[in-house]
């Protein structure tokens, strides 16, 4: 079996704002000169190159066949992605040097090939070492997640460093695996991602959330994070401002310059301290309740528990809301001592009424310690980075008239909205894992849409091939199995008597029923209903169907009846002659696999 080699976390980055009114970043509306086509082997090396202008002569450097090759793999042994754990590093991140007067910067130096030009850049760090200590100015592909060297100009790189001391808490709501890796990637910190961890196999903050973090359609999961910022680090070049031997490959091609520099490089670093309280609200039992007012519910008894300052009461209808849910809570921290979350089980089960003074006077000493560390410094991490796209000289514009042709514009446009597909895909991959993982009936179905995602996912982080959808319809029944939905049992017509409900939400992750299962209605906890059901209202995902019998004996379940999706049975025997006050039994049956 083929099996594909991920690279490494992809960083998820807020583009940093730039000038546009001259032109749309999706469409420009200057026409770029041409950057001739480029036939690479199987090994990386470029072995045909066509239609590459000129260069004038004594301009640009002569681009060695040393160009022609990938770099070696960069590992930032100084500063690895924080939201991986320890990596390479097994102490905290230095304290970056605060500095007024830049240090002494050598002429510029005339660079032939790749080897000149990065001893050039390393020497020009050594006069500033939060260049060394921290990944400020290095390059990243985003497509691919992989760290470049740094490519910019020697002689004018620098640091400045920003004293923050600021907290920060945010709090955010979400009802599904979409929502919540959203969620996570704004409250952890949508500078620093992980979209290839969620598939790649590896431990981060974000993906032991995502992966401990298990929802059903009735469940409400609600991130609580506590940050400290203590400096900023921040280099000064613009994404124009590359080494000569860069800024004469980045006109020559863009795969070359993306090759080696990556799309993009670390503008800005921010140390610090991070705590982050994830809260699962479980429902309990059957009660129909208003989205809308279980938000409000569920973050109101939040935050009583997580900020001193929070003046929001819980109200009577509210509390009564909350007793419908279990509340359970995890904590993960980054750049903090482990006792800062040693004051928590793997996972606190809690009456969020009941609790509350507990739980309230617990999280208030936890952050009070976090707080005093982050001061002393003694665990700082980088908790938050920034990213910015490179530029390049404008070569050819048909702009006319009022709005002038700009200088330098953004070199790599493309992969933006593959970065978007990227996320979203990588997504819907997790859950179609998750759920092959725990269910024996789809192993066709589950096969199929794995590799689907996976060819996607690899072909969308290459700009030489189509970035095309992955199946959805394959993937809307894979997920179907975590809410198949309910059917009502009552013993009147048109819906009235008594009533008996069988809920198959949460099916997938230990659910009161299973798939493909024989039940009495003894066995499912509805004995009264035996022999007595007039009219059935149906509420099932379209790939489910539900099989009531007769008798209640698996081996003679006698005549059956069957019920896909969704239907209001007002009366059994309308549907099926003979029927009424005769079920005994049901199975629950998903779509055939394959």
């Amino acid at each position: 079996m083929l099996k594909h080699h991920f690279p490494a976390a992809l960083v998820s980055l807020t583009l940093l704002s730039m000038s546009c009114a001259h032109y749309n970043l999706k469409k420009p509306n200057f026409v770029r000169g041409s950057n001739g086509t480029l036939t690479v082997d199987a090994s990386g090396r470029v072995v045909k190159a066509s239609s590459i202008p000129a260069p004038k002569p004594g301009t640009l450097p002569a681009i060695s066949s040393e160009a022609n090759t990938l770099p070696t793999p960069i590992k930032d042994a100084m500063n690895p992605d924080p939201l991986m754990g320890a990596g390479t590093r097994t102490t905290p991140v230095p304290s970056p040097v605060m500095s007024k007067t830049p240090a002494h910067v050598a002429a510029p130096r005339h660079t032939e090939t790749y080897s000149e030009a990065i001893t050039a850049i390393d020497a020009a760090k050594n006069n500033d070492p939060n260049l060394k200590n921290f990944w400020v100015g290095g390059g990243y592909d985003v497509l691919t997640g992989s760290r470049t060297p740094t490519c910019m100009e020697p002689t004018t790189i620098r640091t400045t460093v920003t004293r923050d001391g600021h907290t920060y808490d945010t709090q955010s709501i979400a009802h599904d695996q979409q929502e919540l890796y959203n969620m996570v990637d704004k409250s952890i910190g949508v500078d620093i991602g992980a979209v290839w961890d969620i598939f790649g196999g590896k431990v981060s903050v974000k993906t032991s959330i995502m992966n401990e973090t298990q929802m059903t359609s009735d469940d409400v999961v609600m991130i609580a994070n506590y940050s400290y910022f203590k400096d900023k680090i921040e280099v000064n070049s613009s994404g124009a401002d590359q080494a000569e031997f860069f800024r004469a490959m980045s006109l020559r091609g863009s795969d070359l310059f993306r090759k080696y520099c990556g799309d993009r490089f670390v503008k800005n670093v921010t140390t610090g301290a991070q705590m982050t309280l994830v809260f699962v609200a479980k429902k309990t039992d059957t009660k129909t309740l208003d989205k809308v007012k279980v938000d409000a519910a569920v973050k109101a008894g939040v935050l009583g528990l997580f900020s001193v300052k929070n003046t929001t009461s819980v109200s009577t209808e509210q509390q009564n809301i909350l007793n419908s849910y279990s509340f359970s809570t995890k904590c993960y921290t980054l750049g903090t001592s482990p006792q800062i979350c040693g004051a928590f089980a793997s996972a606190t089960t809690f009456d969020i009424n009941k609790d509350a003074a507990a739980m309230q006077t617990k999280f208030s000493e936890v952050r009070a310690k976090m707080f005093a560390e982050a001061e002393a410094g003694a665990s700082l991490a980088v908790v938050k980075e920034s990213m910015m796209d490179y530029s390049v000289p404008q070569q050819n514009c048909n702009l006319t008239g009022a709005k002038a042709c700009p200088d330098q514009y953004p070199y790599f446009i493309d992969y933006h909205d593959r970065l978007a597909r990227l996320r979203y895909y990588s997504v819907q991959k997790s859950e179609v894992d998750d759920i092959c993982s725990k269910v024996s009936y789809w192993t066709n179905r589950c096969n199929t849409a794995k590799e689907d995602f996976t060819t996607a996912l690899i072909d969308c982080m290459d700009l030489g091939r189509d970035c095309k959808e992955p199946s959805q319809e394959q993937y809307n029944v894979i997920v179907s199995a975590k809410n198949p939905g309910s059917v009502e049992l009552w013993d009147a017509s048109d819906f009235k008597g008594a009533f008996w409900g069988l809920d198959f939400n949460n099916l997938s992750n230990n659910g009161r029923y299973s798939a493909n299962k024989f039940y009495g209605f003894s066995d499912a906890g509805i004995g009264k209903a035996n022999d007595k059901i007039s009219s059935i209202r149906v509420r099932l995902n379209p790939n489910w169907t539900i099989r009531m019998y007769k008798d209640s004996t698996e081996n003679s379940p006698g005549q059956q009846f069957d019920q896909i999706g969704t239907n209001d049975i007002s009366s059994v025997n309308t549907l099926w002659p003979n029927s009424n006050d005769s079920f005994s039994a049901f199975k629950l049956i998903p779509v055939g696999d394959i």
